[in-house]
């Protein structure tokens, strides 16, 4: 029986993918597009902490803390399609509890991940703190915060890359 993946990134359209290739192919292009806004929110950080002007700083933060919730939303959507439906299909073709490295991967994944975002939630909660009291100097703590927690999802999207691109290349096509 071929496995349905059905997802809706971004787009709002759903799709349906019935092979592992349309699997692979959509990992990848997520991967792409989550590396794309993460840098992106790497360069918005750092530039805000040469903004001088308060006003000025004050939007650029507001646009950054967007640009996050945005990403967050992204990469909650990503997690749920592949928690619910790529590693269970993985798990079905791969034999998964028969490969204990590959089971410590996935469990190792999934502690970056909370690690990350619980550096979003800092980079959020004062994000929130600089709104309601303007401290120049919170503008670096905070931005270090969203640096962190991008290298952090980049680290887990680049182990999450080494550890499932072979287990699809294995795939039957």
């Amino acid at each position: 029986m071929t496995e349905r993946l059905s997802y809706s990134f971004g787009s709002g359209a759903t799709h349906v993918t019935a092979d592992p290739a349309c699997a692979f192919a959509r990992l990848r292009n997520e991967h792409n597009h989550l590396y794309d806004v993460i840098d992106c929110l790497e360069t918005m950080a750092s530039q805000l902490k040469n903004v001088a002007e308060r006003n000025v700083r004050r939007e650029r933060l507001k646009e950054l803390r967007d640009t996050t919730l945005a990403l967050l939303a992204e990469l909650d959507e990503h997690s749920d399609w592949e928690d619910t439906q790529l590693f269970p299909f993985l798990t079905e073709y791969s034999q998964l509890p028969i490969r204990p490295v590959v089971t410590t991967s996935l469990w190792m994944l999934e502690k970056e991940q909370e690690l990350a975002a619980m550096y979003f939630h800092l980079f959020l909660e004062e994000t929130e703190q600089i709104f309601r009291n303007p401290d120049p100097s919170g503008i670096g703590r905070c931005t270090e915060q969203l640096l962190q927690a991008c290298r952090l999802v980049k680290s887990h999207l680049q182990m999450e890359e080494e550890t499932i691109y072979p287990l699809m290349a294995e795939l039957p096509e």
